[in-house]
């Protein structure tokens, strides 16, 4: 099967591409990336695609050798029609601000450019070289560093809906032979034929050995190999996800364990991963951090560890039959209270837009007065209570009349929508959400913001009377190291609400005509 032929294949088969399709094409001037631009401008009208668009990067490494490498791909995406579009990065210092080898900041900065063009030109995918010699290396690479099923898996066809890899069954010596019939001249990085990093003597001495000695369509047996263990691990973690998405608790970052021991190992450690991945911890976390919790949970209830550490601060906890995930915060150590010249410190001072405070100082249970007059005059004020931050958002007076749910019919529809113009992370980092009346709040009298004390009561709507706050919390089984790192809205020793639950205190009803919506949200 010819160059053309395969990627038309390989691009039906795992649905690629659709009608229209606005594409970026990752062109680095060798013959990989070469042979992709050009098949797909003589694909275009076969394929039915929309505009297609070369981007470069310029990573400076080689010297002259990487100008000519941009000049080469302008001028190459000129004469097939194609849009495009360079950049210069400085890769090696890159590489030491991120603390990282200058191949994954190189890697890093490729994606990022590629994402930042696709948006910009209004594109649907990007298409990047990855060959079936490609492929067939990474498989290598990952069996001889004792891999699962999903590094067997390699290099995925397509990612996240937006990558895309048309050339993957395409063998390196079937694209050279492509540039030669098309009288294209790639340019050719000589450090790509220097056996100086892994994947350049796995490709330049042990395949080669493998093809003489034992298999001369080794690199293909690779490759099935790789697709086998695709399609296994993609119905493992169909089951997975769906495992994971009836357990997973969002705001609380736990996961439910009751009959999580019945599932097969191999599923119970991907819906594990699959909630680490849910935390954005992936690229830190390794097989030893799934198998560690694996043995927490199925070592609980005996005499052995209830908490394992992961990365970046998180543990995993059992208690009550679940999985919490937490991260332990820095603390910030206080200034002194008083500089020598009698000036505040930035803890003792509100930011002078009345929008924003850092209370670190004030301790893990340092009150904070409620700012009503910041808050009515910016609609919005955040402040840090017990490590979380506390965003207070004010809607139905005149200045949010437009907002959703402000004219007071929420009660009557019995929900209350998504704030407006929040972006998708941001409502992700939310823990809890309560919503108050915010005329009756202030009409109560002096309130603060704080985490619990001894002898805080709350009183939920619908009971008579109050209880400790403390049993409340036992009550909804929130963890005892969660307890004392939710804020509270108190007035004279009274909560107004614990974490989503609002009190009998100051709810929402039909005459209410100013909203607070009080957000608490992990500090990042």
């Amino acid at each position: 099967m010819d160059v053309l032929e395969q990627i038309k294949t390989t691009v039906n088969k795992h649905g690629m591409i659709e009608a229209g399709d606005g594409i970026v094409v990752a062109l680095s001037g060798g013959p990989d990336s070469v042979c992709l631009l050009k098949s797909l401008c003589m694909l275009r009208e076969e394929l039915s695609l929309g505009d297609i668009t070369a981007a470069h990067i310029n990573h400076g490494l080689r010297g002259d050798d990487s100008d000519g490498d941009e000049e080469y791909a302008r001028r190459l995406a000129e004469e097939l029609g194609a849009g495009f579009m360079s950049r210069r990065f400085d890769v090696e210092a890159l590489a030491d601000e991120m603390g990282v080898g200058t191949e994954e900041a190189g890697r890093r900065v490729r994606y990022d450019f590629f994402e930042e063009v696709r948006r910009q030109v209004g594109a649907r995918r990007v298409a990047v070289a990855h060959n079936l010699d490609d492929q067939a290396e990474t498989v290598m690479m990952r069996i001889m560093r004792g891999t699962g099923t999903r590094g067997l898996s390699g290099i995925p066809y397509v990612r996240d809906s937006i990558i895309i890899r048309p050339l993957l069954d395409v063998s390196r010596r079937d694209i050279e032979a492509f540039c030669r019939e098309q009288g294209l001249e790639p340019r050719i990085d000589k450090t790509n034929l220097e056996p100086v990093y892994n994947r350049n003597k796995i490709r330049l001495e042990l395949l080669p050995l493998m093809e003489k000695t034992f298999n001369p369509e080794v690199k293909s047996a690779l490759v099935r190999l790789s697709n086998q263990a695709s399609e296994d691990e993609d119905c493992l973690e169909a089951m997975a996800e769906k495992e994971a998405a009836g357990r997973w608790n969002a705001k609380e970052k736990s996961l439910e364990l009751a009959g999580f021991r019945r599932l097969h190992r191999a599923v119970g450690k991907r819906v594990l991963f699959n909630c680490i991945r849910r935390l954005g911890l992936t690229y830190n976390v390794s097989a030893v951090h799934v198998e560690k919790l694996m043995e927490l949970i199925e070592t609980a209830g005996t005499d052995s560890p209830k908490s394992a550490d992961l990365v970046q601060g998180w543990t995993a906890r059992i208690v009550y039959n679940k999985v919490w995930f937490s991260r332990q915060e820095k603390v910030k150590q206080p200034e002194k209270r008083r500089k020598a010249d009698g000036a505040k410190s930035p803890y003792e001072e509100a930011d002078k837009t009345g929008r924003t405070r850092d209370n670190s100082a004030a301790g893990t249970d340092g009150a904070v007065e409620f700012p009503y007059g910041e808050l009515e005059a910016a609609g919005r004020v955040s402040v840090t209570v017990g490590g979380r931050m506390v965003r207070l958002t004010l809607s139905g007076d005149s200045r949010t009349a437009d907002l959703p749910g402000s004219s007071g019919d929420f009660a009557a529809r019995g929900s209350f929508p998504e704030e407006p113009g929040a972006e998708p992370e941001d409502r992700a980092s939310v823990l809890y959400r309560a919503r108050l009346d915010y005329d009756i709040l202030k009409s109560l009298g002096h309130a603060v913001i704080r985490t619990r004390r001894p002898g805080d009561r709350f009183a939920p709507r619908g009971m008579k009377g109050s209880k400790k706050i403390q049993d409340v919390m036992t009550d909804r089984k929130i963890p005892k190291a969660e307890r004392d790192r939710i804020p509270l809205i108190m007035v004279e020793g009274r909560a107004m609400s614990v974490g989503s639950e609002v009190g009998a205190s100051c709810p929402l009803s039909v005459q209410t005509e100013r909203i607070l919506v009080v957000e608490i949200m992990e500090v990042w």
